[in-house]
């Protein structure tokens, strides 16, 4: 069954009108006018392959007013096929997608020879056109389509004038090409299901949506819905205009796995150096090339220095780069942050992450303020080696975010395990280090092998090494409830006055929706933020119930994909001065009345 046109080549003697140009005139046909007008409008371009002047033939059809309905016109005396073959690469669409209409069977034989799978007829074909399943197209009324291709034809010439005798780089750098990423894909659900069901030669993952208009969109909502993900339509803007939304990437970010789901171009940006740029901007995730490609994201040889990120927020496409108004943005938190990574890569020229860790299947909350302490202050060897027995390594209790040139920086932590996870103290040291499963006080009566057979740590590291952890922290640790109040404080204190006053820091505070009395921890400790940041003026507190939609439930503590965008928005907004700082507004009861929490003694 032959596929839906996408492009359609016209001869002109004896198929676009009647008669030859160079032997004595013609008659117009005002038919074939009408058709490359309505297939424009339905987007399905029309170009020219004939046998003639060039000169002539365009003074011809300026004067009907046609002329610019066509695209990559190819008038002169030359063979058509080689003249087609070059078309179809030019457009970059496949060849099944094209049909050639010429009267004369030589011209189709051998176009047929130089673009195998092109669709070819002679001049019968013309009153069926509008009517033909083959050419029903989609409403493009606005020639949005043909104003894209007009956009590439120039670019092209002025290309191919330019790369004479070498590559493009130099046309490239010369160009302006900016990137702007829009994060609200489901803005544009339909743009990206036509993105990752149409494209095929920079479709790098071809992991296809259903056929049906409404399963497509559901399953993609779907998607996009898991708060793993992160995703961004491209558009890509240079000096001869604007290319639209013409890509599409998901990627799925784990603690120690980052892999791109979808990765897909319109052909009108090949040779562009786009996809090699984003899958570096990205930071080269895992990716599995599928099928047959016409470039690879993977080929470090493309500088693609001539590429500039803009912020989606900007008015216009050609506004300075927002990543030159932060040097470095540093991030210590959980992995709900690395969503916030992903977008701070647009407006800082450099990102610093410290997450939680997982080593081997053990959550490791370096996020912790407790962590962060001793990253500050430093261990001994005897407690290092005890923390050790616990899965944590000696670079867990380092950091890279207070560097010695805090100029145009800023930094942003979240604290929210300081309320959820309880601490155990070093009986030698006295120091306290938070455990992702720590010993119940009420199985402190009962023996190694009975905690060992409801202990949930037994499943993820073995029982061989569950044993030794209950072992280590029966002789050498005693449970210490949560962080105390006061040194929870002061380790913000501590962690806010290393930083220069220059610096901008954001504090993302957890929900305070939470019930009974895991609710009243986690508000308490936000409040305790609360007022350590209100002694720093250039600290600032952003609740996650300030920015997520009020009908969103949290799952742990992560949120939508987009709440982290907003998020990313509000600290961008903050930034660059275009929005006054939020007062923080309590939702709970005073601290007074919320209950002990568990201390050190």
């Amino acid at each position: 069954m032959s596929e839906a046109v996408r492009l359609v080549i016209w001869d002109l003697d004896e198929t676009f009108w009647q008669g030859t140009l160079t032997e004595g005139g013609i008659t117009y046909n005002d038919e074939t006018h009408n058709i490359v007008i309505e297939l424009a409008r339905r987007g399905i371009m029309s170009s020219i392959c004939s046998k003639n002047d060039f000169e002539t033939v365009k003074k011809l059809l300026v004067e009907k007013g046609i002329w610019d309905y066509f695209i990559f016109p190819s008038i002169n005396w030359e063979p058509k096929g080689p003249r087609i073959a070059a078309l179809v690469d030019a457009v970059q669409l496949r060849p099944e997608t094209l049909m050639l209409i010429d009267d004369n069977p030589m011209n189709l034989n051998e176009t047929k020879h130089f673009v195998p799978g092109i669709q070819v007829s002679d001049e019968k074909i013309i009153p069926e056109i509008l009517g033909s399943k083959l050419f029903k197209g989609k409403n493009d009324s606005e020639l949005s389509r043909l104003k894209q291709y007009k956009l590439l034809e120039r670019r092209k010439a002025d290309e191919a004038e330019a790369s004479v005798g070498g590559n493009n780089y130099d046309f490239l750098r010369s160009s302006n090409v900016r990137v702007i990423i829009e994060h609200d894909v489901e803005k544009h659900i339909d743009r990206a299901v036509e993105l990752i069901n149409r494209t095929n030669q920079l479709n790098f993952t071809k992991e296809r949506l259903p056929e049906d208009p409404e399963q497509a969109r559901a399953e993609l909502r779907k998607m996009l819905s898991n708060y793993r993900l992160q995703a961004g339509l491209v558009r890509v803007v240079d000096n001869y205009g604007d290319y639209g939304l013409c890509g599409l990437y998901i990627v799925s970010r784990g603690a120690n796995r980052e892999k791109l789901l979808q990765l897909c171009f319109s052909c009108r940006i090949l040779n562009m150096g786009v996809e090699a740029w984003l899958y570096r901007h990205l930071g080269r995730p895992e990716l599995e090339v599928s099928g047959e490609v016409l470039s690879d994201p993977k080929d470090e040889s493309i500088p693609a220095d001539w590429i500039t990120l803009v912020d989606a927020g900007a008015e216009q496409a050609g506004e300075e780069s927002t990543k030159s108004r932060l040097n470095v943005a540093y991030i210590r938190g959980g992995c709900d942050l690395r969503a916030l990574q992903h977008y701070l890569g647009q407006t800082s020229k450099k990102v610093v992450d410290e997450l939680n860790i997982v080593r081997n299947g053990l959550q490791l909350r370096i996020d912790h303020s407790m962590v962060m302490r001793h990253a500050m202050d430093g261990l001994d060897k005897d407690t290092l080696s005890a923390f050790g027995k616990l899965g944590y390594e000696p670079s867990d209790f380092t950091t890279e975010i207070f560097p010695e040139d805090g100029s145009n920086a800023c930094w942003i932590f979240s604290f929210w395990k300081d309320s959820t996870m309880p601490v155990f103290r070093h009986k030698g040291s006295q120091k306290l280090i938070p455990f992702a499963y720590p010993l119940r006080p009420d199985q402190r009566g009962q023996s190694r092998d009975q905690i060992l057979q409801t202990w949930k740590l037994a499943e993820i590291v073995g029982d061989e090494t569950a044993a030794q952890m209950l072992q280590t922290l029966q002789t050498e640790f005693e449970h210490a409830g949560y962080v105390p109040a006061e040194l929870f404080e002061e380790n913000l204190t501590r962690i806010f006055s290393k930083i220069p006053a220059s610096g901008r820091v954001f504090i993302v505070n957890g929900t305070e929706t939470l019930e009974g009395q895991k609710g009243k921890i986690r508000n308490r400790y936000n409040e305790l933020t609360r007022q350590a940041a209100k002694r720093f003026p250039n600290v600032s507190v952003i609740g996650m119930d300030e920015i997520a939609d009020p009908t969103e439930e949290a799952k742990k503590d992560h949120y939508d994909r987009m709440t982290y965008f907003k998020l990313y928005e509000r600290i961008r907004d903050e930034l660059s001065g275009g929005r006054a700082q939020k007062p923080a507004q309590p939702r709970f009861a005073p601290a007074g009345q919320v209950g002990q929490l568990a201390t050190a003694s």
